[in-house]
């Protein structure tokens, strides 16, 4: 039991020290972390905390170029740039197989071994930035509209 606690105290660390990179702006940090750590837990195959650590990393340079509204400038003659548009539409996604697979990863946890808070802790978390995913798509789509009335 103890070594579970202990499992969960380092995974909510490092999300804690992951999103409180992100939310300074300190992008490369954020990724460079989720990195360190998908690579330390590399035998944990096809598991949620794998997979989480993969959206969370792409994550990472998704805000980068979110927050520099490079996503505004025009690419070329009549083109826009959809690449940030098609990576939040793919982390949407991922973060929602993510959701799914702790879901039920929770449910046959519980049934096993009795330990499920991990994998509800993902699943939840997962589900958020599903959401939050959503969010930025639509913002993406709306501030054309916004910067066409300053032009």
């Amino acid at each position: 039991m103890s070594e579970t606690i202990v499992m969960m105290s380092r995974e909510q660390g490092f999300l804690n020290t992951f999103f409180s990179s992100l939310s300074q702006f300190s992008f490369d940090k954020a990724k460079e972390l989720a990195d360190k750590e998908r690579d330390a837990i590399k035998t944990q195959v096809g598991s949620v905390w794998n997979s989480m650590l993969s959206c969370l990393s792409q994550l990472a340079l998704a805000e980068k170029s979110y927050v520099s509204l490079s996503f505004l400038a025009s690419k070329g003659f009549l083109r826009k740039d959809n690449s940030l548009k098609s990576s939040y539409e793919l982390l949407r996604s991922e973060f929602r197989k993510t959701d799914e697979l702790g879901r039920s990863s929770s449910l046959s946890s519980s049934v096993g071994r009795g330990d499920s808070t991990n994998e509800k802790l993902l699943a939840d978390l997962s589900g958020q930035l599903t959401h939050f995913a959503s969010v930025r798509l639509e913002l993406i789509e709306l501030y054309p509209f916004i910067t066409l009335d300053y032009e």
